[in-house]
């Protein structure tokens, strides 16, 4: 069932005339039922049209995907036939065609997909028990195509889609602990083991659902059983947090697994010996291999790993270190003390490139992310510097999300220094009031018990401003505390951009322009993989009028940031500069887009409101102010006259003029 406050478009919009189900078997059905395709290229057009988040795509992207073994000319045919068939089927504007790029009509289609990312960013117990019941079962599990490029993306969906399910039965397990409901948490804590035997966040909530039923006794038996399925099948021992949480529940001492930090509240597990989970987020690299039959492409090989690793050494949080070729990858992660390895294979014929990567959980095996890129082999530099940019920025927003699940999944009272900013991360990308709350109360508590480290610094500094920017707190309260922690980071580590960025964020809300894109500008020199440096730069730039400069770094920042959690906020940045270039309706597809993946993201929903009234749609735009003005009362144009950073006044005119438009007074 289609979940009341979320689908397709904005809020008050009628229900899309087809509804599209992924989560599982795929299924689309209109309004008088089923609609059943013969053609499974068409269905995994559509699938993957829905699921593109940017919405357009490129021709010749769909034609790799679904026919690459194929000629070209037989490929843009099979591609002419299937959107014959689909338009036949669903009508001719089913699927637009603009050039050389394709999308699916925007209102016209509801998807479960959809649904689920804006229950998983609401948060709350209700949502995200709407969320769990969208799954049901493997991504697409019966639409398997005989496609390379089919079978890889495939691949990373699948894995995506059952990692934000199970983070999401986790969370809800706990919540539903919270609030006194340990049948319903145990149940699906339950679930989510069914689905993943060796969620060990999901077996802490089982325990402690068990445990406070009164079924104590069962709680331990349940660690024993966990800590020989993980022996059997990983040759691993349960983690610090569970192995403490069996302590407390029998009322023996932990002091041998944890050891206090400079606050009560935080702690972190103790190494106890080489073999267990290291404490800050850590990753090997290992050279990667040459599966072609020319033994004299080994040094190629090596210098796409070689490359990554310096890439991937711009991310201060990380600690990165090259895997030897001679060590074992199975025992990478207890001999080199990591917790993430990326593999990879290089195989070249004739002036073609194929490599093949994987993220890979040290601990489990397991497989975080996998992309395939097939190149041109022409300038070999331009080549490798590409793939690693993209590689990079693609595996920090794994590793992020990952390490924020795993924070998430540990009780507040057990975290690391590091683990709090993971966590306040995870809250952070939510983009509502209440996360942002969150996210600020625990990195002041590691500020204040940690003051030297300048993760938490930099980020809690991002967070103020963020928060005072889209109006959860005022002006006073978010922008000069935000700018001493800003400059506090920096202090503490001039080479970490998030301070800096911080920086720039404060000098762009103050309307000091050369001040903001210098610390922009900074950012993105220190790690230009950042999406999220590139969109404050681009958000930088457009507020001051130099849209074109905006428009590219925006560009960059969504190309970089396609798996990043924080795509909703990358696409209201081009969204701002798209506005500043005076493309309205550009601007409103950007931030529909920022909206179907937050749809409590503040300043996307003004964004939008603005060009809708300047684009001459004035009743959906004063239907939205009125929404907005719901959830933050105090919006007035005096409001936003001080808080909107537009620093030219034909700028800051127009965008008031939108809102006065809209109605709001």
């Amino acid at each position: 069932m289609r979940h009341p406050r979320y689908g397709a478009g904005m809020n008050n919009h009628q229900p899309g005339r087809f509804r599209l189900s992924l989560l599982g078997r795929f299924e689309l059905t209109g309004l008088e039922g089923r609609i059943e395709f013969r053609s499974r290229k068409a269905s995994g057009l559509l699938a993957f049209l829905a699921c593109a988040t940017s919405g357009q795509q490129h021709r010749e992207r769909l034609c790799n995907l679904l026919w690459g073994s194929h000629s070209e000319r037989q490929a843009r045919q099979n591609l002419r036939q299937t959107l014959f068939l689909i338009r036949q089927l669903l009508g001719a504007g089913s699927v637009i065609g603009n050039g050389h790029l394709l999308s699916l009509q925007p209102h016209l289609f509801d998807c479960d997909v959809h649904d689920l990312d804006a229950l998983l960013g609401e948060g709350t117990r209700g949502a995200l028990a709407a969320a769990v019941a969208l799954h049901k079962g493997p991504f697409l599990s019966d639409l398997e195509i005989a496609e390379d490029e089919w079978g890889d993306w495939l691949t990373t969906q699948r894995q995506r889609f059952e990692d934000l399910t199970l983070n999401a039965m986790v969370r809800l397990g706990e919540l539903e602990l919270a609030a006194g409901h340990p049948e319903a948490a145990a149940a699906t804590a339950q679930r989510a083991i069914a689905e993943n035997e060796i969620r060990e966040d999901a077996h802490r909530v089982l325990m402690r659902a068990l445990a406070a039923s009164g079924r104590r006794p069962d709680a331990l038996r349940h660690y024993d059983q966990l800590s020989a399925l993980l022996k059997r099948e990983l040759d691993v021992k349960p983690d610090a947090a569970t192995t403490a949480l069996a302590c407390e529940l029998r009322g023996t001492p932990a002091s041998s697994i944890t050891v206090k930090c400079a606050d009560p509240m935080f702690r972190t597990a103790a190494r106890q010996d080489r073999g267990r989970e290291p404490d800050d987020p850590s990753i090997a690299v290992f050279p990667f291999t040459n599966v072609g039959a020319d033994a004299d492409q080994d040094n190629l090989a090596d210098g796409f790993s070689g490359t990554l690793v310096t890439e991937l050494s711009r991310v201060r949080w990380l600690r990165v270190i090259g895997g030897g070729a001679a060590l074992d990858q199975k025992q990478a992660g207890p001999e080199l003390g990591v917790r993430y390895m990326v593999e990879g294979s290089v195989r070249r014929s004739g002036m073609r490139l194929r490599i093949n990567v994987q993220l890979v959980d040290a601990s489990s095996g397991r497989c975080r992310w996998a992309e395939r890129y097939d190149r041109t082999f022409d300038d070999i530099l331009t080549l490798q510097d590409e793939f690693s940019s993209g590689v990079a920025a693609a595996i920090e927003s794994h590793v992020l999300m990952a390490e924020g699940a795993r924070a998430l999944s540990r009780s507040e009272h057990d975290l690391s220094p590091w683990e709090v900013v993971a966590r306040a991360k995870a809250h952070y990308w939510r983009l509502t009031k209440a996360d942002a709350k969150i996210a600020i109360a625990s990195l002041s508590g590691i500020a204040e018990a940690v003051p030297d480290y300048a993760a938490a610094q930099g980020l809690l500094g991002f967070c103020l401003v963020n928060a005072a920017h889209m109006g959860w707190i005022d002006r006073a309260q978010g922008l000069a505390p935000g700018r001493e922690h800003a400059i506090r980071a920096i202090a503490l580590d001039a080479c970490d951009p998030w301070g800096h960025t911080a920086l720039g964020y404060w000098a762009m809300m103050e309307r000091r322009t050369e001040e903001s894109l210098a610390a922009l500008r900074q950012a993105v020199d220190l790690n230009p993989n950042s999406p999220t440096a590139r969109t404050h730069l681009s958000r930088g730039l457009a507020f001051a009028g130099h849209f074109n400069d905006a428009i590219e770094q925006g560009e960059q920042a969504i190309r970089l940031g396609k798996f990043d959690p924080d795509m909703a906020f990358f696409l209201g940045g081009i969204a701002v500069a798209q506005h500043a270039a005076g493309r309205f309706e550009d601007a409103i597809r950007w931030s529909i887009e920022a909206q179907r993946l937050r749809p409590s993201f503040q300043g996307s929903r003004r964004m939008l409101c603005a060009n809708l009234a300047l684009a001459g749609r004035t009743d959906e735009a004063r239907t939205l102010v009125a929404a907005i003005k719901r959830d933050q009362p105090e919006l007035s144009l005096e409001w936003m006259t001080d808080n909107v950073p537009y620093q030219t006044p034909s700028l800051i005119d127009r965008y008031l003029a939108g809102m006065w438009k809209a109605g709001l007074r």
